[in-house]
């Protein structure tokens, strides 16, 4: 698998010999999720693909939801598998062959980064904009969504084991989507507060390792190429690829753009 990820605001060549880059890679199933040093993209069965998800200039979107997009598509793809191992889906136009597939675009739709799930939460209304007949695949899809965004992928660790803030005795959170990053909001006993949580990765499939290389083009663009040599799973499993960068001699968190999704 091959992507080339562009940069059309880059600065001359000299001066991005000094740009220090870094990745991160996530794999999701339709339950599962693994961060990991990259976020990269889709593979269904021994093959991979990927498309591109947004421009430079589109609004940052925060990584659970990103990975709650990815675990709907991914959930649409293990739906309509059967359909989808009757084509010939080793190159990079799955999540394609799904958005031209009738029943798994309405599936698909929801998923989309696109999809006005903050400004709206009937899913039905939704559904019934984009397809006025025959949406029910649309408001499942959208109900997934909304599920996974408001309970997180893990499991509360038991209250007497809370220490610090998390085992103050405040209602600091009533869901999940309330508290940073992966955490969770976990009972301590006598309150609420966000604690990270246990068996985060249990069952999360495996990512490429050996087989995933890097290398910056003459022009400015970054090659990644990676494959997967075996089934990694029953289930379709979805790849996200963000990125982000800083100036400088050594890399920053601190000076580095935040995370920025390229594919899917």
């Amino acid at each position: 698998m091959t992507i080339i990820l562009p940069h059309p605001n880059a600065p001359p060549l000299d001066t991005r010999k000094k740009k220090k880059k870094k990745k991160k890679m996530l794999a999701t199933g339709s339950g599962l999720m693994i961060s990991l040093s990259l976020w990269i993209i889709f593979l269904l069965s021994s093959g991979v693909s990927a498309r591109k998800q947004r421009a430079d200039t589109d609004d940052d979107e925060s990584w659970p939801e990103s990975v709650s997009r990815a675990r709907c598509a991914s959930r649409c793809l293990s739906l309509h598998s059967v359909a989808a191992l009757s084509t010939s889906l080793q190159n990079n136009g799955t999540l394609g062959w799904c958005q031209n597939h009738k029943q798994c675009a309405k599936c698909l739709e929801p998923c989309k980064d696109s999809w006005e799930m903050k400004r709206k939460n009937n899913c039905r209304e939704l559904c019934e904009r984009v397809f006025p007949k025959k949406h029910w695949e649309c408001v499942t899809s959208c109900e997934f969504l909304q599920s996974v965004l408001a309970m997180k992928q893990g499991s509360c660790p038991p209250p007497e084991r809370a220490s610090g803030f998390a085992a103050a005795c405040v209602e600091s959170c009533d869901h999940d989507r309330e508290c940073p990053a992966q955490k969770k909001c976990c009972s301590n006993g006598c309150g609420h507060t966000c604690q990270t949580p246990k068996d985060l990765y249990k069952g999360a499939p495996l990512k490429p390792r050996k087989e995933l290389g890097f290398e910056e083009l003459s022009s400015g663009q970054l090659e990644v190429r990676w494959s997967s040599r075996f089934n990694i799973s029953a289930e379709p499993v979805v790849y996200i690829l963000q990125r982000r960068w800083n100036f400088g001699i050594q890399p920053s968190e601190d000076t580095a753009t935040p995370w920025q999704v390229v594919a899917q």
